[in-house]
């Protein structure tokens, strides 16, 4: 080296082994120098590139001027511990290295499982009486309150249960004590549903025919029933969302409606998932099932016709379940339920008979049967022409099919009135039948007695062939079903999945909100990438550092 003013002079010569660049420099620097800039100054003027295994670099920038160097000494510098492989150092940014990932790592697996945690179900209830002709019956669902496109998935729980009496209707002479009649099935309702869900449950009571008749001869009777429920829903633990739609005569249409509902839902055509059922679930391969509900007071018929069928104004109503809108046909036939079609027809026998008579026959009644009924229930019926002076008439049964079918087509089946281009009985307007059927029959109505029984068979095949114009083809598709997957068919299961649409969506959230734990992500994947830039500064001065260059004997 060679001092000049404030620079050295300094020759370097590459002691790198024979299969490296082999080179001389001459460099002037500053004496002030280090080590470190007489190797970077070096590197800059041979263009040669550098290669860390070449050279070491002090960390604590020896100076050139403190090797007590003489004019045109040659001076050596290497690391200590001479060729030795350097060992790897831990540092301050290691230890941070880790605990950075460690912090991160813990911290995206906990947000994880709390977020994504399987949350479980809310379920909830509904409870429906359904105020028939002859009955009045309580029936039990619940469902998942998450639903699925708006619409409940619901099934029926427990049995079914029957009210005390003959029905709300049975209360026209005593209104008030309708609602006491109800009071058991309510109690029992209580076992069915845990107590917390008590206060969200709502109940309804829907009357059906029998209602529309009394509220047609005698509405402040019918009112008067209807409150006397009303009140003793008040007092129950359960909801009632509005005491006037709550507990309400039912429309014929919304009845035929609901009933076309439950037996499409129970028959899978919606194809929703019902998780209550293991294994595969068969769908019905028909687009949709008709249904026809035979009440007490009235027949209904529901179906979605052919594509294309143009539908007189009050027969088509619009339906929406699990997102899908079904146009449907449906048509109620009041005064031809099977109880009312029996005193249509008691009627038109004392008619036909002198005045006087005791003993009639009665040809739909099988031979050797007979009944006896007063003349004023008989007339008392909205459904039944005329009036007679009160005596019991005793009935013969004669069992003639042939007269008893020309019986009933006179009676009951007007067809010479048809306003449309196709009707069934009075007039009323009804598409080409198309699908298969489900006809629900109560389990009252599959304990008829034998005279009952017989009329009603009749009466039946006449209404389905003569009427609804079912041929044998389409007679092949109809099922007389009263339960199916354990819910009966009836219209209370489709007034609840009707009903649900108006329900609050109940389900239980996430822990973690997703803005929370976007920004928990975001936070310890920053220290993800913390410790990853943490590593390679270790990693650097690890190469880099902790030597100390001490001067060697020339």
């Amino acid at each position: 080296m060679y001092f000049k003013m404030n620079e050295i002079e300094v020759k370097v010569e590459s002691t790198l082994p024979d299969v490296e660049p082999q080179a001389r420099y001459t460099i002037k620097i500053s004496k002030n120098a280090t080590v470190e800039d007489l190797l970077k100054h070096m590197y800059n003027e041979s263009h040669v590139p550098v290669k860390r295994d070449w050279h070491t670099v002090t960390q604590e920038k020896y100076l050139l001027k403190k090797g007590n160097m003489v004019y045109g000494s040659a001076q050596h510098w290497t690391g200590e511990g001479g060729d030795d492989k350097k060992s790897c150092k831990c540092n301050t940014f290691f230890f941070l290295a880790i605990l950075s990932f460690l912090i991160g790592a813990a911290g995206i697996t906990a947000i994880c499982l709390v977020r994504f945690q399987r949350l479980e179900s809310i379920t909830d209830y509904a409870i429906v009486f359904d105020a028939g002709s002859t009955h009045t019956s309580m029936f039990v669902y619940e469902w998942n309150g998450a639903k699925n496109k708006g619409t409940a998935v619901a099934r029926q729980i427990g049995e079914k249960c029957d009210a005390k009496g003959r029905g709300i209707s049975s209360f026209e002479s005593n209104p008030s004590e309708a609602g006491d009649s109800i009071m058991d099935c309510l109690k029992e309702a209580e076992t069915l549903i845990p107590i917390d869900k008590y206060s969200n449950t709502p109940v309804y009571l829907g009357a059906t025919a029998d209602m529309r008749l009394i509220q047609l001869r005698n509405p402040d009777a019918a009112e008067a029933i209807l409150e006397s429920v009303r009140d003793t829903f008040s007092v129950s633990k359960f909801k009632v969302i509005n005491p006037k739609t709550s507990v309400r005569i039912i429309s014929s249409a919304d009845e035929g409606i609901f009933s076309w509902v439950t037996s499409n839902y129970l028959a899978n055509v919606f194809n929703v998932e019902k998780p209550w059922v293991k294994g595969p679930v068969t769908r019905f391969q028909d687009s949709s099932i008709g249904a026809i509900d035979l009440g007490g007071a009235s027949a209904q018929i529901t179906f979605v016709p052919e594509k294309g069928t143009v539908i007189p104004k009050g027969y088509s109503h619009k339906v929406k379940l699990y997102g899908e809108d079904y146009d449907v046909y449906t048509h109620s036939f009041l005064c031809y339920g099977a109880g009312e079609m029996l005193n249509t027809i008691l009627a038109e026998l004392i008619k036909a008979a002198r005045s006087s008579a005791r003993v009639i026959e009665h040809v739909c009644l099988p031979k050797g049967y007979t009944v006896t009924e007063s003349t004023s229930k008989i007339f008392a019926s909205p459904c039944v022409s005329g009036f007679m002076r009160d005596r019991n008439v005793t009935f013969k049964g004669v069992g003639d099919q042939k007269r008893c079918t020309a019986l009933l087509s006179d009676t009951l089946f007007n067809k010479t009135l048809c306003p449309y281009s196709q009707c069934s009985m009075n007039g009323g307007y009804r598409p080409p039948i198309t699908g298969p059927f489900f006809v629900p029959l109560s389990k009252a109505e599959n304990k008829r007695n034998g005279m009952d029984f017989y009329s009603w068979a009749q009466y039946v095949s006449l209404l389905l062939r003569n009427n609804f114009n079912f041929t044998e083809d389409h007679w092949n598709l109809i099922d007389f079903v009263s339960e199916v997957s354990g819910s009966e068919v009836g219209w209370t299961l489709g007034f609840i999945l009707n009903e649900s649409y108006s329900y609050e969506v109940h389900k239980n959230s996430p822990k973690i909100s997703t803005l929370s734990f976007s920004l928990l992500m975001v936070l310890f994947v920053t220290f993800i990438a913390a410790s990853i830039g943490m590593t390679w500064i270790a990693y650097e001065i690890n190469l880099f550092g902790g030597f100390t260059y001490m001067k060697m004997s020339s």
